[in-house]
Order: structure tokens, then C-alpha cells, then sequence
């Protein structure tokens, strides 16, 4: 058997087609693992863990993994046990660790450790644990640790941002209502200048009708007294 690996990782070496050949390779027989008896599938997994452990494969293709309750079977746990005993034994567990540990390669990692809950977490530290490998959960470990500490803290931070997004709610409120009043005030001061104006209007108009009034009858007396000194004119001259 490490004959076919030690082949397998020449061919990745001379060419870099066959890693994306195997990587390919390695997803399609992890999909359908339960449909294999279990010698072949200890020894799928072998074949896989030498191309690992030597760098002829990515070690990107441990995306593939998602070690929960669900996502898992019990051939696909037998598989990734015997994947990860085979690296471990090849590499060692302190190196095995600070592969897993490299910040560059967490986002492919991130299935193999979940911290998304609590009870994904338990099952992952659980799983390592049972097949010999509990030292690469420390990591989870202090996660399941901190989480209420965590969970606390992000409940804090929701209160106050809810707070202040109410807060702010409320100011605008305020801001719109004084406006409101700003601009029910300028509408009544508008108002009241135009009654005033129209009143005055309205006086100047009647006292421009009495002065008119006042002109006429004057106009009248005197033609009256005109009409009386004609009048008595015309007397004079008949008695001559």
C-alpha cells in the first residue's frame, strides 16, 4: 500500500495536474465512503494520508470535512480516523498541530474544528479525543470555555446598540415635532400680518370715502349760495 501512495505523490511532484486530479479524487470518494467495505475504505484512507503528510496534496482538501453529528456517518468517521492517525503517525502530533494551527490554512480547517455551537463543538472535541488526538482540541476547549463569557458580551453589545438606535429614534422624533411647532408658529405670524394689512386697507378705504363724502357736500353749499345771490340779483334789478 505505501507503495501506491509513494507512486501517487511522484505523480504529484512531476506534475501539478494530478493534485487538482487527486484533490478532485479525494472529495468524490469521501462523498460516497459509506458505499465501500471497510478494509477498502482503511485503505482509501491510507493512500490519501500519505499523499498529505508528504505535500503531494493540499491540505486544502481537509474543506471537504465537516466533523459535526450530521454531516458525518460512521464510515466517513472511520475514514477521517484512519486519515489523521496515518498523518499523525507519519508527521508526529506536535508538528501535526502546528499545521492545523497555521492562520493561512483556518478557513479549510474550520470544518475539522467547528466553534459555530456549542453542541458541534462538544461532538468535534469528543471525536479527537476518542480516536487518540485530544491534543489538537485545546484550541475548541478554551472556545467551550469562554462561550457564556462570549455570548454575555455580544448580549451587551446587542442591549446597547439598541439603545442607542432607540435613542436615536427618539431625538429625531423630538427634532421633527419642534419643527412641526416652528413652522405652525410662522403660519399663524403670517396670518395675523395679513389680517392686519387687510384692516388697514379697509380703514384707508373709508377714510377715502368720507373725505369723498365731505368734498360733495361742500360742492352742494356752494352752488346753493350761488343759486341765492342770483336770486337776489334778479330782485334788485326789477324794483329799479
Amino acid at each position: 500500500l505505501r507503495f501506491y501512495g509513494s507512486l501517487g505523490e511522484r505523480f504529484c511532484m512531476i506534475n501539478k495536474r494530478y493534485q487538482v486530479e487527486f484533490d478532485e479524487m479525494f472529495a468524490k470518494q469521501y462523498g460516497m465512503i459509506h458505499r465501500l467495505e471497510t478494509n477498502k475504505l482503511r485503505n482509501v484512507a491510507k493512500f490519501f494520508a500519505h499523499l498529505i503528510h508528504s505535500d503531494a496534496l493540499p491540505w486544502g482538501v481537509m474543506e471537504y470535512i465537516i466533523m459535526t453529528e450530521e454531516e458525518t456517518t460512521s464510515s466517513s468517521r472511520i475514514f477521517i480516523k484512519v486519515v489523521f492517525q496515518e498523518v499523525a503517525e507519519y508527521m508526529g502530533l506536535k508538528l501535526l498541530r502546528e499545521r492545523l494551527i497555521d492562520p493561512s490554512m483556518q478557513h479549510s480547517f474550520a470544518g475539522l474544528f467547528p466553534l459555530d455551537s456549542p453542541k458541534n463543538t462538544r461532538f468535534a472535541i469528543n471525536f479527537w479525543t476518542a480516536i487518540g488526538l485530544g491534543g489538537l482540541t485545546d484550541g475548541m476547549r478554551n472556545h467551550l470555555k469562554n462561550a457564556p463569557k462570549i455570548a454575555m458580551q455580544q448580549q451587551q453589545q446587542q442591549a446597547a446598540a439598541d439603545d442607542s438606535d432607540s435613542s436615536d429614534s427618539d431625538s429625531s422624533s423630538s427634532d421633527s415635532s419642534d419643527s412641526s411647532d416652528s413652522d405652525s408658529d410662522s403660519s399663524d405670524s403670517s396670518s395675523s400680518s395679513g389680517s392686519g394689512s387687510s384692516s388697514s386697507s379697509s380703514s384707508g378705504s373709508s377714510s377715502g370715502s368720507s373725505s369723498g363724502s365731505s368734498s360733495s357736500d361742500g360742492s352742494s353749499s356752494d352752488s346753493d349760495s350761488d343759486s341765492g345771490s342770483s336770486s337776489s340779483s334778479s330782485s334788485g334789478s326789477s324794483s329799479g
